[in-house]
Order: C-alpha cells, then structure tokens, then sequence
C-alpha cells in the first residue's frame, strides 16, 4: 500500500501514530467548525479585526491544512499565529485571552507539530546507530 503524497507518512512509535491519526481526525472537526464561524455572517469587521482574523482563524486553518503533509511546518505556523492573535488581542485591543477555546481549535496543529518533532528526534537517532 502506498502512502499518499498528500499527508506525512504515518511512522515512529505507536503512541505517535495514534496520536498523528486522533489529531488529523479532530483536525477536521476543528476545520469544519471554524469555516461555521468564517461564514456565518454579522457586521463587517473593522482594520483591528481583520490583522486578528487573519491569525486566528486564518492562519491557524492554513497551518492545520499543512500540518497534514509537513507537520512541523504546518503545526509551527498554527502555534505562531495562535501566539500573534493572542498578542495583538493584549495589545492592539487591551483585551485578555478570550478563554481556551481558540487553543482548543489549534490543538490539532499542535498534536501534530509534536507528532513531527518526536518523528523528527527519532529518526534522527535511528540513523545514528
């Protein structure tokens, strides 16, 4: 059976591989429900809003998407545009983080990014031997 060119070949230890599969699955729900909000409709948004949206959810839907061919990619700009959002909300905005669940829909991102470096660090130690 051969490995699509589309996704990172599922390797490393077991509880990676799970985890690799658990999170591209949730990675789907995740991308599902923040194309909900995306498309929902409401007041247009303003300069401030729009530098927001485009790390969150913007940024974190692009590098979910690419998390699933190059997961360290792919999960690093999730986890940088997660950051950006919550930064630009604490400064630009004077508002704190808005609760867990904008880290909840990058999980995904974020399991996979660690899926990518274990794989990395492993690989990396089986070539040495």
């Amino acid at each position: 059976m051969r490995a699509s060119p589309l996704l990172a070949p599922n390797v490393g230890p077991a509880a990676i591989r799970v985890l690799r599969v658990l999170a591209r699955s949730a990675s789907l729900v995740s991308l599902w429900l923040l194309s909900l909000f995306a498309f929902s409709g409401g007041n247009w948004p303003t300069a401030g809003e729009w530098l927001l949206i485009a790390f969150f959810p913007v940024g974190v839907a692009v590098g979910t998407l690419l998390a699933w061919h190059r997961e360290v990619l792919g999960g690093t700009i999730a986890a940088a545009s997660l950051v950006a959002f919550h930064v630009i909300l604490l400064t630009a905005e004077g508002k704190p983080s808005p609760g867990p669940w904008f880290v909840v829909f990058a999980s995904p991102a974020l399991a996979l990014l660690v899926c990518g470096l274990v794989t990395r660090r492993v690989g990396v130690h089986a070539q040495a031997r």
